[in-house]
C-alpha cells in the first residue's frame, strides 16, 4: 500500500508541471483568439454595384466623364490620394 501512494504522490507532481501558469492562460487565449480572427475573410461592396452592361460601353481613351457619369450614375464618393 506505501508503493501505491507513492506513485499518486508521483503523478500528481508531474501533473503540476505540465499545468499552465496564470499569467500564461490570458497570453495564450489573446494568441489563440488572434489565429481565429485572422482566417475570416470578408468582401464588401460600398454604394450601388456597377451594370456590367454600363461597363462594357466605356472605351478607355475615347470615352469622356460626363459619359462615364451618364452610364454609371454619380459617384457616392471621391476619394483623392497622392
Amino acid at each position: 500500500m506505501h508503493r501505491h501512494g507513492a506513485a499518486t504522490r508521483s503523478a500528481t507532481r508531474e501533473a503540476a508541471k505540465l499545468r499552465m501558469r496564470p499569467e500564461y492562460a490570458g497570453l495564450a487565449l489573446v494568441i489563440l483568439a488572434n489565429l481565429i480572427a485572422g482566417c475570416v475573410l470578408t468582401q464588401t461592396t460600398d454604394g450601388t454595384p456597377l451594370e456590367p452592361d454600363a461597363v462594357k460601353e466605356i472605351v478607355i481613351g475615347e470615352s469622356t466623364r460626363a459619359d462615364v457619369t451618364r452610364l454609371l450614375g454619380t459617384p457616392d464618393e471621391i476619394v483623392y490620394s497622392n
